[in-house]
């Protein structure tokens, strides 16, 4: 009898090879031959799945959002105003080597010369902002926070928490897990003063 072969299961192992090869050098690093040794296989294999670099691109990109909104959706579910704020921020902080690696992929989108990696992160931010909005309103709604400009605190919380995320992707032994969670409890503090 024929092996059964779980192709969805395969385009994942591959997209997260893909992942890993650009956390590490870069989308200019990233080639089918260099996913193909990274994932123990031909680069046949690899295009069997994949025909082309932008393919793993986007797989790559894919995979790594969806394990994101999966984590910070199952950590917020039922959570409103500063409840989900905070979850939500806690989920995206790199504590963990998977966590970091997910931030070095992101980073290598940031600075990006490729067009098209420049809308995806944008279209990204975009959404996040709204959300965090959404977050906010929710929480002044429910007397948690004062009134504020909701959509300058929103992109404020955003460039805070994206700052220290980058530094904890590339500088894990001085910005610990400890100190990133610290940093943002002083952001949430500030927050409820209304000074931030």
């Amino acid at each position: 009898m024929p092996k059964i072969v779980d192709l969805a299961q395969r385009r994942e192992f591959i997209a997260r090879m893909a992942a890993e090869v650009i956390s590490e050098s870069g989308l200019e690093g990233l080639s089918i031959r260099a996913v193909a040794k990274r994932a123990g296989a031909t680069r046949g294999f690899i295009e069997h799945y994949y025909a082309s670099k932008s393919e793993l691109i986007e797989a790559a990109t894919t995979l790594m959002t969806q394990r994101y909104k999966a984590r910070v959706a199952q950590k917020t579910k039922g959570k409103r105003g500063l409840a989900a704020l905070r979850s939500r921020f806690k989920r995206a902080l790199p504590r963990s080597s998977v966590l970091r690696n997910e931030w070095r992929l992101l980073l290598r989108y940031w600075g990006s010369p490729h067009k098209e990696m420049n809308t995806i992160q944008r279209n990204r931010l975009t959404a996040i902002r709204e959300l965090l909005e959404t977050y906010l309103a929710d929480a002044i709604k429910a007397g948690e926070l004062p009134r504020t400009d909701i959509a300058e605190t929103a992109q404020r919380m955003l460039y805070i928490t994206s700052g220290l995320c980058a530094l904890g992707a590339t500088d894990p032994r001085t910005f610990t897990p400890r100190y990133l969670l610290k940093e943002l409890e002083h952001m949430f503090a500030k927050l409820r003063r209304g000074e931030l």
